[in-house]
């Protein structure tokens, strides 16, 4: 699969987001058991400028900012489907919070930016006010109040997005980068010839290893 550069704007159903944006979203959905195939659809995007709602003000002026429906998931596990949804997206990187009429005076929906860990640089002003609520464990509204939500430790999101595999990392063109150390031919080998490529070099090391690589170089990890 070939991915677009990660800050290319790419519209889809009228919504315009940064390619490593919806790979952010979509990725998180999959963590929180929700497809996002049947159930991701962004009802504001990024780069509105003055088509934006009003009660966003310039929050989604510039890149990183999206509101997700909510109503579309399964009524009966809706409310618990909404907080695991909010805590993947701040897994990898981003600010997220469940509004509705208690929170915020607003029709139920996620809203995220992709920014105290993450990688959306283009925010607008109001957008990095909401990060640094976020930082500071505010609601990211105007009245300042307290984070109502799990709190998870934050890694920034990689993009292209690592797809974890028995143990290894399935990445870009069928590269495989282990990370396990244990039985690396056996899992490199059948899964590399399987994509129909050559067999490729692997990190051999500890995850955290691997991670602090990736944060700096990308994720395509070379012996």
């Amino acid at each position: 699969m070939t991915y677009p550069p990660a800050g290319q704007r790419v519209t889809r159903n009228g919504i315009t987001l940064t390619a490593r944006m919806w790979a952010y979203l979509e990725a998180s959905y999959t963590a929180a058991g929700i497809d996002p195939d049947a159930f991701l659809v962004v009802t504001q995007g990024s780069f509105r400028g003055d088509d934006a709602a009003e009660a966003s003000g310039s929050t989604h002026d510039k890149g990183g900012a999206a509101d997700l429906r909510t109503w579309n998931l399964p009524p009966s596990t809706q409310a618990d489907l909404c907080e695991v949804l909010v805590v993947e997206l701040r897994r990898r990187g981003g600010a997220a919070w469940f509004r509705d009429e208690d929170h915020g005076g607003m029709e139920p929906h996620v809203h995220v930016i992709l920014g105290p860990v993450g990688s959306e640089a283009d925010l607008s002003s109001g957008a990095q006010s909401q990060v640094h609520d976020y930082e500071a464990g505010r609601n990211g509204l105007s009245n300042k109040g307290s984070d109502y939500h799990p709190r998870p430790t934050q890694t920034p999101f990689a993009y292209p997005p690592l797809v974890e595999l028995e143990g290894a990392y399935l990445v870009d063109a069928g590269r495989i980068v282990d990370v396990s150390g244990s039985q690396a031919n056996e899992l490199l080998e059948p899964l590399n010839a399987s994509k129909g490529v050559a067999p490729m070099p692997y990190f051999q090391g500890s995850k955290p290893g691997f991670d602090a690589i990736v944060a700096a170089f990308g994720p395509i990890v070379d012996s």
